[in-house]
Parts: structure tokens; sequence; C-alpha cells
């Protein structure tokens, strides 16, 4: 982590900004060369001896097609003459009529002669394309891709620097914000002033780094926030407070005091006009089997310097939602309160 202030903090993300407004701006540039390079290569291709010989064999083949379709265009025209002939034969004569093909012929003659038409076109293109892959327009068209190629290796390097760089800012940045956030929330913190809680945390987080946490926290005091509490910060809060006020038990044992504050939660409250179970009280009936054993793990000294309450809720939030016997789960659910 790097020392830093503010005013050099606001320097480097500056410099940042400028990193990656040069990276965008490269990529771009990268992209473009990437794809002139494409074409540069694409028209190499199709000017090599290899690609001209399958377009002279693709070429052969379409007059040879275009031949036979000729071939099936005459005859065609030949059938539908004889039948126009003796279509006529048949009136004058008043003999039993044959079957026309006539609309089938013309049919089948409109689809030779569009498919005749077609193949010409193909033809037209394949030719022009054949008197463009010469040797010396070949030649041409690898001297322009070694320049594209050329151009886009560079862009690449240039763009794997700027990379480089924006990933070394992006970096330093952090480390610096790093820095300056927990240096500002060790010194909110050690002062003692405040309450130490999420909700506080986050007011005195807002307005670093360009402020610090006591003038973050004064000025978003008044700030309420639509966002509810978790339940496990209110099951840690439900814990603190009975564990706190465990001399009001007088002689009852602290298991049994807890199995008290437990079942004088409130069952319902209302939300929006809708009447709601109380999530908190639920957990605890339910996983009543778990704090019990968590509070029987803190009679026992505990190593370290971690508060009771704390490693009570550590306790019972851990093995409540991943207990260490899968059989747990049975004896928690034998156990649970009665929602009464």
């Amino acid at each position: 982590m790097q020392e830093s202030t503010v005013s050099q903090l606001t320097s480097t993300y500056d410099r940042y900004t400028q990193a990656v407004e040069r990276l965008g701006r490269l990529q771009t540039v990268q992209r473009d060369q990437q794809i002139k390079y494409a074409e540069a290569e694409r028209l190499v291709f199709c000017l090599s001896p290899k690609f001209k010989s399958q377009l002279e064999w693709d070429l052969r083949q379409r007059i040879h097609q275009i031949r036979a379709l000729k071939i099936a265009k005459s005859r065609t025209k030949a059938r539908l003459k004889k039948y126009e002939i003796l279509k006529k034969k048949s009136a004058k004569r008043r003999t039993k009529k044959h079957k026309d093909y006539t609309a089938y012929l013309e049919t089948k003659l409109q689809r030779i002669e569009k498919d005749i038409r077609a193949d010409g076109k193909v033809c037209i293109d394949l030719s022009s394309r054949l008197r463009l892959a010469t040797a010396e327009n070949h030649t041409i068209a690898m001297e322009e891709l070694e320049t594209k190629k050329k151009g886009r290796d560079s862009a690449v390097a240039e763009f794997t620097q700027a990379t480089k760089v924006c990933d070394e800012m992006q970096s330093k940045l952090l480390d610096e914000e790093a820095f300056i956030f927990r240096n500002e929330l060790l010194n909110f913190i050690k002062s003692g002033k405040y309450a130490i809680e999420p909700r506080q945390i986050a007011k005195a987080l807002a307005g670093l780094p360009y402020s610090t946490c006591r003038r973050s926290a004064e000025r978003c005091a008044s700030l309420s926030s639509t966002i509810p509490v978790s339940l496990n910060h209110q099951l840690f809060l439900f814990i603190s407070s009975c564990w706190e006020r465990r001399i009001e038990r007088g002689q009852l044992p602290l298991i049994d005091w807890f199995r008290q504050e437990v079942l004088g939660l409130r069952k319902w409250f209302r939300l929006e006009g809708r009447k709601q179970g109380n999530p908190l009280r639920d957990r605890l009936v339910t996983d009543w089997y778990f704090l019990r054993k968590a509070l029987e793990a803190a009679s026992v000294p505990i190593s370290g310097t971690i508060p009771k309450h704390y490693f009570i809720a550590q306790q019972f939030i851990s093995q409540s939602l991943n207990p260490n016997d899968p059989l747990e789960r049975i004896w928690a659910e034998q156990e649970k309160l009665s929602n009464v």
C-alpha cells in the first residue's frame, strides 16, 4: 500500500483518466488496422494462383452448364411446338383429346431461360475476376499486405503498452485510495466519538477521499436510509443487547434469560399496511439449538481479547448457517422453541 495525500490522489486520478482515454483511442486504431489487414489478406488470396485455378475450373463448369441448359431449351421448344401442332390437328379432326402439356412446357422453358441468364451473369463475374488475377497484381497485393501487417503490429504493440501503463496507473490509484481510506477510517474509529456500526461507517466513508471521515459523518447524519438492516446485523444487535443487560436477569441462568428475551420479541409487524412475521424472532426460535450451544461455548474462558457478545454472535451465525454435523439440523428442529 502506497502512502498518499488527497492532492497526490487527484493527480493520479487525472493521469489514470488520460491513460484510459488514450487506451480507448488506441483500441479503435488497432481495430481499424486489423480490419484493413484482413481485407488485404483476403485480396492476396483472391489474386493467388491457387484461387485463380479454382476460378478457371468454376468458369468451365458454368460454361458447360450453360451449354446443357441451351440444349434443354432447344428440346423444350421443339416439344412445345410439337404439342401445339398436335393440338391443332386434334381440334380439326375432332378425335380423342390428348393430354395438354403446353402450360408445363412453357413454365419449364421460362425456368431454363432464367437459369441461363443467372449462369451468364456468374460467368461474366468470373471472367472479370480472372482478368485481375495476374502475377503482377498478386505481387502488388503482397506488398500491400506487408504494409498493412506492419501497421497492425505497430497498433497492437502500442495498445499492449498502453494497457500495461493503464493497469499500473489503476494499481497505483487503488493503493493510494486504500491508504487514504484506511488511514481516515482508523482515525475515525480511534477517536471514540462515534458509534461504530454499518450505517455510521457508510456515512463516514461516503465523502472520502475529498472529505475526512468525521466531516462526512457529520454531513450525512441527517440523511435516512431506505435500505433495511441485514438480518445478521439484527442478530448481533439482539445478542449484544441481551448480553449487556444480563445483570437484569437476577438469579435466572444466562441461557434461560436469552430464551425469555427471544420469546419476548414481537411476532408480527406491519410493513406498508400488511401484517408480516418478524424474521429476527423466527430465526432465533428456529435455531435456538445453535444459540444455546454458542452461549455454552461462551461460558468457557476464551483466548484472546474478543468480547463475549461478538463471540456468541459469530458462533451462532456461522454454526446455524453451516453446521459441523449434518445431524445438528435435525436436533435443531427437535429443540426449536414453541412459537407462541
